[in-house]
């Protein structure tokens, strides 16, 4: 009885952090706050609800697989949205800072415009917006650097 208990306690703490994560990935203004939403509080809600499963169902071996998903899991998510925000800053994607200090410059290399920017003077598909109102928003979300 307190196995499902304690078992139950942490899948509803897995889920809400796993809520968390998807409210923060529609609400955050730019991919890389996204990226971490998602990362995060996604790794930590599904390792909770992973490890709640394992502690209220005690069947054969679900204890060592538990296990051994979390530990892949906190290995895996962690570099791969490390990987991808960088790849995103390397492309040149918009971000918002508050100081507008961007402490990356002059270490990596950075593309002028976005990808967004630079696919749509190219590509004749509909879904991509025109050229001036993809360089429209490129100049309202460009980060303000002092020099």
């Amino acid at each position: 009885m307190i196995r499902e208990i304690i078992g139950g306690a942490l899948m509803l703490g897995g889920m809400a952090f796993l809520l968390i994560a998807a409210i923060g990935v529609f609400r955050l203004p730019d991919p890389f706050l996204r990226m971490h939403a998602s990362t995060k509080a996604g790794t930590l809600g599904a390792g909770l609800l992973v490890a709640g499963v394992a502690v209220a169902y005690t069947e054969g071996n679900l204890g060592l697989t538990a296990f051994l998903i979390i530990i892949f899991l906190f290995g895996t998510l962690p570099v791969a949205g490390h990987l991808l925000g960088r790849a995103m800053y390397v492309s040149g994607a918009d971000f918002v800072m508050k100081d507008g200090n961007d402490g990356l410059k002059g270490i990596l290399p950075r593309a002028e415009e976005s990808l967004e920017v630079r696919l749509a003077g190219r590509s004749p598909d509909a879904a991509l917006p025109s050229p001036e109102k993809a360089s429209e928003k490129a100049n309202k979300a460009k980060v303000k650097t002092r020099e």
